[in-house]
């Protein structure tokens, strides 16, 4: 199962029903200091390693980016290019959702204010 880290610029976080099997583990603020949001995605993957056990190197790096606004998800995308980290960008949370039924990330990197999350 992947750990999903958020950002949002709600000052308020609040679950909702149902929420409580997902494995957040960060928030990061909107706007955030990219020191910050690499170190959220590292304690992740930490996490996850530690959880799992030695991540498989093929996965090791492997983030999926849900995020709706495309200058956003390339600002991520650039800043995680920078490190060893490899993205998968989709804007809709029902894309998310087919991909992880599918495929393996460690780390899910999402914003709370998806139009097809409400």
């Amino acid at each position: 199962m992947a750990l999903f880290v958020l950002i949002t610029s709600q000052t308020v976080l609040r679950r909702a029903r149902g929420e409580s099997d997902l494995s957040i583990v960060a928030v990061v603020n909107k706007p955030w200091d990219d020191a910050e949001l690499f170190a959220a995605i590292e304690h992740a993957q930490d996490l996850n390693g530690r959880r799992l056990g030695a991540l498989d190197d093929t996965i090791k790096g492997e983030i999926l980016l849900l995020e709706e606004n495309d200058v956003e998800a390339e600002r991520v995308e650039d800043l995680l290019g920078l490190g060893p980290f490899r993205v998968q960008w989709v804007p809709r949370q029902k894309e998310a959702l087919e991909i992880l039924r599918c495929g393996e990330y460690p780390v899910v990197l999402t914003n709370l204010s998806l139009p097809d999350a409400r």
